[in-house]
């Protein structure tokens, strides 16, 4: 065999490898991560505390792939983050096994038909920590798992600025409490990330792409024509009743005129923990299915 193919095979090679690895590391965190995580909840069970879904945000891939992010808290604190998956339109929802222990996922970002990214937050004793980033470029069947590897000297940080530009390149901008800041940029669609710049903060933060902003508690519904993603709808979140939440109400929104919002399905948020198992109060409302 000649030289040529000798290095084409052994570059194949090696790149099968490192998407194996990228896939079995991200399948060890989850792994670890569900394990304390279910730890979490054993003490939780024993103390008999009540459990609330938590949803901060949604966002969308098509008309029928649909993300809710946030968390399960027993009291003030985070008991483990909530990733729920529709891929119905909305009205059924399954957990998609990202559960990190005192930590939330935020800051969602989809792109074309199949590409979603998010963050996942310590939470716990009033921190928001960007530690991992994931990432599904199957619409949320499989996931990647990535460390964040911060490097600026900070007490308290967190997540100022994340987004994509295509499937591959991104950016992550970390800020400190005193000033400090790492700006991230990956290549190969958030499976790994490497600093670009690191400093201090300029003045004012409007000007190096501050996304600070709560996100809104609804999102576009899309459709494909021709290969291209056209808005075909809303979809919402809300909380109900007002005054002492106890579901997540899910609805949607044709786009034409004085179209009426329709329910496609409640969520409950109260729950019991049972045998390991998060239990709903109010047995009217659909429960999402575990992965």
């Amino acid at each position: 065999m000649s030289p040529w193919w000798l290095f084409l095979v052994g570059l194949l090679a090696f790149s099968g490898f490192s998407c194996t690895t990228a896939e079995q590391r991200s399948a060890a965190i989850l792994a670890d991560a569900a394990k304390e995580a279910r730890q979490h909840s054993a003490r939780a069970e024993a103390r008999r505390a009540k459990v609330t879904l938590y949803i901060g945000e949604i966002a969308a891939l098509s008309e029928d792939t649909i993300f809710l992010a946030g968390c399960y808290h027993e009291g003030a604190a985070s008991l483990r983050s909530a990733l729920l998956v529709s891929h119905d339109g909305g009205r059924s929802w399954q957990d998609s096994g990202l559960a990190f222990p005192g930590s939330a996922i935020r800051r969602l970002r989809t792109l074309g038909p199949s590409h979603v990214w998010g963050l996942v937050i310590f939470t716990t004793e009033g921190c928001m920590t960007p530690e991992y980033v994931v990432a599904s470029a199957d619409a949320g069947k499989t996931w990647t798992v990535t460390p964040l590897k911060v490097s600026i000297p900070e007490g308290l940080i967190w997540a100022r600025h994340f987004e994509f530009d295509d499937a591959l390149h991104g950016i992550l901008t970390i800020a400190g409490s005193t000033g400090g800041v790492e700006r991230f940029i990956t290549r190969d669609g958030g499976r790994t990330w490497e600093t670009l710049w690191m400093g201090k903060a300029p003045t004012p933060w409007d000007d190096y792409g501050q996304s600070d902003k709560a996100p809104e508690p609804f999102c576009l519904l899309y459709r494909v024509d021709q290969g291209e993603r056209v808005p075909c709808g809303w979809i919402r979140y809300r909380q109900e009743p007002e005054s002492m939440p106890r579901f997540v109400v899910i609805e949607t929104q044709s786009l034409e005129e004085n179209a009426p919002w329709q329910e496609r399905l409640r969520i409950p948020m109260e729950y019991n923990i049972k045998d390991g198992r998060l239990v709903p109060e109010h047995a009217e409302a659909a429960v999402p299915s575990a992965k």
